[in-house]
This record gives structure tokens, sequence and C-alpha cells, in this order.
């Protein structure tokens, strides 16, 4: 007990040059954290002129169009032109493979994957039932394809789209030219069916 109290009595505080060290080691540290990389411009001459369609999602127009990313520039061109609309009330969509095994990025676990749209063009789904992640986005519809914009797992230049083909109650699901969901992976022509 003597001891413990002598080390008390005795402590020190530490050199000034630790302390120092210590400082500088956080402040750089939070500076780091609190940046982002500089996102590089376009070259003069490249990317996308006039209007974005919902073909140009397939084609070569930017170098990641063709995976399902597209810049926030380029989503906002599709999002607000061509006769882009959203739905007049609130829907669900729920994965036709719902309750069954699907494959997944982390193994193999039931399915409750749905998909609910809102009238001013926002969504917002939700993939399994051993996640409490939950991702949001915008969505329109041009023509006959519903196309979905992810706000919530693009990297920090680009934003993942999810194009589905709409056929009456059904969503079918585009592989070309979209990005896949985070847990469900989902393969061309995976239907989604609306709530009745």
């Amino acid at each position: 007990m003597r001891g413990a109290i002598a080390k008390i009595l005795n402590y020190r505080k530490p050199a000034f040059w630790i302390i120092m060290f210590g400082l500088v080691t956080c402040l750089a540290v939070t500076i780091c954290f609190a940046t982002s990389p500089v996102r590089s411009e376009a070259k003069a001459g490249e990317g996308q002129k006039g209007e974005l369609t919902s073909e140009d999602m397939t084609q070569k127009d930017g170098e990641n169009a063709g995976m399902g990313r597209l810049s926030e520039e380029e989503v906002q061109q599709l999002m607000n032109g061509n006769g882009a609309t959203a739905f007049s009330e609130e829907r669900w969509y729920f994965y036709a493979g719902n309750d069954a095994p699907g494959e997944m990025s982390n193994g193999r676990y039931p399915i409750n994957f749905f998909i609910r749209f809102y009238p001013d063009g926002t969504d917002y789904w939700y993939e399994t039932g051993i996640s409490s992640f939950v991702g949001e986005g915008n969505y329109c519809i041009i023509g006959d394809e519903l196309i979905i914009a992810d706000k919530t797992y693009g990297t920090s230049d680009l934003i993942s789209v999810h194009r589905f083909k709409m056929d009456g109650a059904r969503l079918i699901f585009q592989e070309n030219g979209s990005a896949n969901f985070l847990f469900v992976k989902l393969k061309d022509g995976e239907e989604f069916l609306q709530e009745e």
C-alpha cells in the first residue's frame, strides 16, 4: 500500500516534446479526416453534351457508365430531363426471391428485400433480415424504365445507378448499365412485385 502511495506522490509530467508530438499527431489525423481528395475534372472536349438519356447509361459516355455509376451532374440531367416522372402515389415492391436462401456477398441468408417509392421522387430499400442497413436515393421513370440513383453507397465521385424495366406490377432488374445492391446480388431479369 505504501509503495502505491509513494508512486502517486512521485509522479512527474511527461516531457514537453512528448506532449507536443501527441498534439501534432492528433491535429494531422483530424485534418486528414476532415478533407476530401480533390476530384479530377474531365478533360476539355470529353464528357456529355446536351441531355443525358437512359440509353446513355449503357454506352461509354463516361468511363464508368457501363458499370452503373454516373457523376452527380449526369444523374441530375437524367432525373430532371427527358420527360422523367415519378409515381403519383406511394408504392412498395418486394423481391420475388424473398423468404428463400439467396446468394449474398457474405453468405447464404434468408432475404427480405423491398423498395419503397414516394411521389416526390425519393425511395428507400431494405435488403436483408440480418442487417440494419437501409439504402436511400432518388428515382425517375422514363418510358417503361425505372432508374434509381443510389445516394447510399456510391463512391465519392460517382453515384450507383440501378435500372429496372417496368412491366405492369413488376420491376425487372436490368443488369446492363446497373450497379448491384450491397447484400443481394441481383441477376439480369430478376423481379420485384408490387404490393397489392
